[in-house]
């Protein structure tokens, strides 16, 4: 039962992986109870995904509005320039081009929703 419950929650089978700017494939997102991309399609209420674009999190998070197909009202917003934490991202904004008024839109977006 031990070697059960520890693949079902820690593991995943990914035979042929393949991580692109886009897309994440050759993923088994079945095989595991705690993959986002698939436990999203029981949420059935309004779902609201944030994409913050100072992270690398943009794609699993179109993934994750692709999958919640039982939700009739779902929302994706990107929040430009914010970090994958609740917390405006350190980095100097305008070295890397991003926008500073990041926190505000992230707060802004969850706000309005």
């Amino acid at each position: 039962m031990a070697v059960r419950h520890t693949r079902s929650t820690t593991a995943i089978n990914a035979p042929n992986l393949h991580i692109a700017d886009d897309s994440i494939t050759g993923v088994d997102w079945d095989s595991t109870n705690t993959a986002t991309v698939n436990n999203v399609k029981g949420i059935t209420t309004p779902l609201l995904i944030m994409a913050m674009t100072g992270h690398y999190f943009i794609v699993p998070a179109e993934m994750h509005y692709q999958s919640a197909q039982n939700s009739k009202n779902k929302t994706l917003v990107y929040v430009e320039g914010e970090s994958h934490a609740p917390t405006p991202c350190t980095v100097d904004l305008a070295s890397v081009g991003a926008h500073p008024g990041a926190h505000t839109k992230r707060e802004t977006a969850r706000g309005g929703w």
